[in-house]
């Protein structure tokens, strides 16, 4: 389900502490982690300022989270968020559910799911 450019360099524990720590990290695992905690960033303070127990996105909650992150990433230097990269989309994707956080979520957890099943393990 991810294609193979998605997890080759998706952001992970060791990356981000490299990154905090100032360490290089390649331009690639930058952009994902930056992409990745923008986009979080972004739904997460939604959720804190909202006073419904579950929040659900507005119809401009989603283009105003792309801007955001399309912003952060101009600013850096990086692309702006394109639909034809497979890591992109994901985000893409998710900020247009009316609950974007679970979208991710559901998308990630599915996409583990299948590559750890035992038809997909290595014999």
């Amino acid at each position: 389900m991810i294609h193979p450019l998605v997890s080759k360099s998706f952001p992970d524990r060791q990356g981000l502490e490299a990154i905090i720590g100032g360490n290089w990290q390649s331009d690639e695992v930058v952009r994902k982690t930056m992409i990745l905690l923008a986009f979080y960033r972004f739904w997460t303070e939604l959720f804190l300022k909202g006073t419904e127990p579950e929040y659900a996105a507005k119809p401009y909650d989603g283009p105003r989270c792309i801007a955001s992150i399309n912003r952060l990433l101009l600013d850096a230097s990086y692309p702006e968020l394109y639909e034809g990269n497979p890591y992109d989309w994901i985000f893409l994707y998710a900020s247009q559910d009316a609950y974007p956080l679970d979208a991710f979520r559901s998308f990630m957890r599915e996409a583990y799911l299948n590559k750890m099943a035992p038809e997909n393990a290595l014999h």
